[in-house]
């Protein structure tokens, strides 16, 4: 089955330069580069080789930017398949349980590249005000 007009503009804007190779860096997607977020040699007493990675650089300024991105990955390789006529199935949507910030930095980008919305199962018993009332979503 071809791949209809909307999932090939998708697919092209989903740009993987290689994988697992620091010389051609993937992530950040606006911006790849080896390592992805500034690093900082700090003194730890007893250590004599500690960096500190400073992910408030990210996109929404959390680690699950890397897991969002990947999760962005996943998509193109699922339209990859469907291209080849491996499988016929729509675009499924994908689904995490989480407490916030990794569903922010997620949908975050399934919104930049036109992916299928997240599903999120949250405790309903969290009382966070920004959880609730951010305007991501």
């Amino acid at each position: 089955m071809a791949l209809s007009e909307e999932e090939q503009k998708i697919l092209y804007s989903i740009i993987v330069d290689s994988e697992n190779d620091p010389m051609k860096p993937e992530f950040p997607p606006d911006n790849p580069q080896f390592p992805a977020t500034p690093t900082f040699k700090i003194e730890v007493p007893g250590f004599s080789n500690v960096w500190l990675k400073d992910e408030s650089k990210n996109p929404t300024g959390t680690n699950n930017d890397r897991k969002a991105w990947e999760m962005v990955v996943t998509y193109r390789d699922f339209l990859l398949t469907k291209k080849n006529g491996q499988i016929k199935e729509k675009l499924p949507q994908l689904s995490v349980i989480t407490s916030g910030s990794a569903a922010i930095a997620i949908q975050s980008l399934l919104r930049h590249y036109k992916l299928p919305p997240l599903k999120c199962l949250v405790d309903l018993d969290l009382k966070d005000e920004i959880l609730l009332n951010y305007e991501y979503y």
